[in-house]
């Protein structure tokens, strides 16, 4: 039988998205309080809490409510939306660097 997750020397043995979700229920932070702060819809904290969406400004603001940077994913490098179509015969900018 396993034995039940001490809540505050535990939760390092959990996945990231486990102790994220940990930490805002020790701390009494419920995911619509969290979108009125930074403006979204709550379905949007929820992908970004499970990692699905990671905007660099939200994961910002969130570190700046106090959520340790640890606990959340690490921010995209894209941009929102569909990736844009590269005309036949250039180079996209990630091929020059190579």
């Amino acid at each position: 039988m396993s034995q039940p997750i001490d809540e505050f020397n535990d939760l390092k043995q959990l996945p990231r998205q486990a102790q994220l979700k940990a930490w805002l229920a020790m701390h009494g932070i419920k995911h619509r309080e969290l979108a009125i702060k930074l403006g979204v819809h709550p379905s949007m904290v929820s992908r970004i809490i499970c990692g699905e969406r990671a905007p660099g400004k939200r994961i910002r603001e969130l570190m700046a409510l106090g959520i340790p940077e640890s606990l959340l994913p690490s921010p995209n490098r894209r941009s929102p939306g569909r990736p844009r179509a590269v005309p036949e015969g250039t180079v996209e900018r990630d091929q020059m660097e190579s």
